[in-house]
């Protein structure tokens, strides 16, 4: 389905469904195939982020499920781990892999999976304070009005990874 082709969630032990829909007839029961597998589809503006691990950010399956006749919507769980070590988007596919009629009843035109449908792009939210935690190094200054500049300085702690920018500016009180 639609929904199911991009999803964008936080790291958390939960189960996600996505959810697949048989189009153009339901006539007999169809077995659908699916697999996880490490990996990204080219989106834009993509510059940083890293390959999910299998059965570590996410239980890595090999599976099957079966619409009966009549039934065009069914749905995929899918496991995700948390852990906490600090990371940046990560990236793992769900696969359809092949599509085949149980009981063929009497038609000419078995399914097929759709091209444009066959993979959803899984992406696990940068988390556990990757990009740090931006901090002046001192929160309390004195300085005589006569000595015309002061030095802030910023620091990043925690997590260090990614590009990360900050903007300043002076405001009276």
């Amino acid at each position: 389905a639609l929904s199911s082709r991009f999803v964008l969630l936080q790291e958390a032990n939960i189960t996600i469904r996505l959810f697949i829909n048989r189009e153009f007839g339901s006539l007999g029961a169809i077995n659908v195939t699916y697999s996880t597998v490490p990996g990204m589809l080219s989106l834009k503006n993509q510059t940083e982020g890293n390959l999910a691990e299998p059965d570590v950010d996410f239980v890595s399956v090999v599976g099957f499920l079966i619409l009966e006749e009549g039934e065009t919507t069914a749905a995929i769980n899918i496991t995700i781990l948390e852990d906490d070590i600090p990371e940046l988007e990560e990236y793992f596919l769900v696969n359809l892999t092949y599509v085949d009629l149980i009981m063929a009843p009497l038609t000419s035109f078995p399914p097929r999976l759709d091209s444009e449908g066959l993979t959803a792009q899984i992406i696990i939210d940068a988390n556990d304070g990757a990009r740090g935690i931006i901090e002046w190094q001192h929160t309390r200054f004195e300085v005589h009005e006569t000595k015309g500049s002061l030095t802030l300085v910023a620091q990043r702690s925690k997590g260090t990874l990614g590009h990360v920018s900050l903007f300043v500016y002076a405001q009276n009180l």
